[in-house]
């Protein structure tokens, strides 16, 4: 019981670090994948919550990939100059550091539980929060390169595959 109550505030404090870091962009492009980012841990949350009442929910595939995908493809089509403030990237490192930890502590009980089924649920928990630090990672390089756009056309995207 204390990992599922453990993890519920573990997800409410990402949910609500990302939409503070959303609030404070001044980047239409870089909020909206910020908040996509809260929303998925929204769906982490909720999934710990149903875990904690008892019940065997089915882990949806997070289509986070495919929509922060987009999200960077209309940013590079908008042609928009974008500026950030310096500040951003030590708010976006320590969102790495946060998703790594969560990754960490997913895979730690994963190894540590009986239950198959809950063992499955977590270490697909743990290959999303892996996902959201790279994600977090590219959003990073993004806004510290001197052309935005032209790392938008040769972003490779091969490390943010689907698991």
């Amino acid at each position: 019981m204390q990992l599922f109550d453990y993890a519920i505030q573990m997800e409410k404090d990402g949910e609500l670090y990302y939409r503070e870091l959303a609030e404070k962009s001044s980047d239409k492009g870089i909020a909206a994948i910020l908040l996509r980012l809260a929303d998925a841990e929204v769906g982490h949350r909720r999934l710990f919550e149903a875990l904690k009442k008892r019940s065997r929910p089915e882990l949806a595939r997070d289509s986070v990939v495919s929509d922060v995908k987009n999200l960077f493809a209309r940013m590079r089509d908008a042609k928009e100059d974008i500026r950030v403030d310096a500040d951003q990237k030590a708010l976006y490192e320590k969102a790495q550091e946060i998703e790594s930890d969560s990754e960490k502590f997913y895979r730690e009980n994963a190894a540590k539980t009986d239950d198959p089924s809950q063992r499955a649920i977590l270490e697909q928990l743990a290959d999303e929060e892996h996902i959201h630090y790279r994600v977090l990672e590219d959003l990073i390089e993004f806004i510290t390169r001197p052309d935005p756009g032209a790392w938008l056309e040769n972003a490779e995207w091969h490390h943010l595959d689907e698991y």
